[in-house]
């Protein structure tokens, strides 16, 4: 073969054909890859597949985020088969895959007619929460740690229990909005404190308010607290202050101090003026002084565990027994 010209060039053909044959080679090897490698990678698959989700920063630019959303055609699709399994609608509808939900998947779940557990939902748009407005079952949403003012309104108008044990703390707008809840129970377990203003939001609140996860309550909080109506549950408290105490002897309904070990005497003085049920099942040990002022309980009931006056005098524990309104219960429930 002899040598010829490519643009003006003198070029050796043996170098072009070692050339073009090369690249044919890579070529080839790079397209056997892509064919070998693409069925191997991951693909989204059943219902609440994982998604890239389109948000906006905080300058305004739009990133990706991974979540999983719920759409509505999934939604439909899981509610048809829970109803397959469970016609009588008796058993709660769980997605544990949950992030995040369509409006329109929201839609589909509030009339599926069943108890919706939730709880691994972080976000709830307005448009997902007005959804639920008059939902007449029970709505656990505890993997929600932020929620804004029109969700909490929404939600607010559920007919039964509602749970949002992820939220770690309450401004007094939002704290308002949900003491709206015209359900039977409000399950906040997931708040560590509460001041004096958001407290004063739950002074109307009538029905179960659960705040199990207060260590501590001042006294001006225990007053508001005091002034609901219902089911008012601080198991998170491991002492009560007398001040604190006294403020609960007008509260209409029942509470619940299980995290109390111990109780001495001036908090069980208080205690015994309250008009309402109280429980006191977590006490382990009281001594005679303590005991002596329980055993002057004038309220609906008393209920502490019979082992809590194991170590108490034998005419202590008769006055105790000898109050109608002082259950001393072998169980440890409450």
């Amino acid at each position: 073969m002899t040598r010829g010209q490519l643009f003006g060039q003198v070029v050796d053909p043996f170098l072009v054909l070692n050339l073009i044959s090369g690249a044919l080679v890579a070529g080839a090897c790079i397209l056997a890859v892509v064919l070998w490698l693409g069925p191997c990678v991951p693909q989204p698959h059943g219902p609440v597949a994982g998604r890239l989700l389109a948000t906006i920063n905080e300058k305004g630019a739009v990133a990706e985020k991974e979540g999983s959303v719920l759409t509505e055609e999934e939604a439909t699709s899981i509610v048809r088969k829970k109803d397959e399994e469970d016609p009588s609608k008796s058993k709660t509808l769980l997605l544990p895959d949950c992030e995040r939900l369509e409006p329109g998947a929201a839609d589909v779940l509030a009339n599926a007619g069943r108890d919706i557990d939730l709880s691994h939902l972080v976000e709830l748009s307005p448009e997902a929460a007005k959804a639920f407005e008059g939902f007449k079952h029970e709505l656990i949403l505890d993997g929600i740690e932020t929620l804004g003012l029109e969700a909490a309104q929404s939600l607010a108008t559920c007919k039964k229990r509602l749970e949002l044990e992820g939220l770690k703390e309450l401004s007094y707008e939002i704290a308002a909005a949900l003491s709206e809840h015209q359900g039977r129970e409000l399950w906040l377990s997931g708040l560590k404190s509460l001041d004096e203003k958001t407290a004063e939001a739950f002074r109307t609140y009538k029905g179960a308010l659960v705040l199990d996860g207060l260590e501590h309550i001042s006294v001006e909080v225990a007053e508001f607290l005091a002034e609901s109506e219902g089911w008012l549950r601080l198991n998170g408290l491991a002492k009560l202050e007398r001040a604190a105490a006294s403020k609960f002897a007008s509260h209409a309904g029942v509470i619940s101090f299980r995290g109390m070990k111990g109780i001495d005497q001036a908090v069980a003085e208080e205690l015994s003026k309250c008009e309402c049920t109280v429980f006191l099942m977590g006490i382990e040990a009281v001594d005679n002084h303590a005991a002596l002022a329980l055993a002057q309980f004038g309220g609906k009931k008393l209920a502490m565990r019979a082992i809590a006056i194991e170590q108490c005098a034998e005419d202590v524990r008769r006055k105790l027994q000898d109050n109608g309104k002082v259950y001393l219960e072998r169980e440890d429930a409450d």
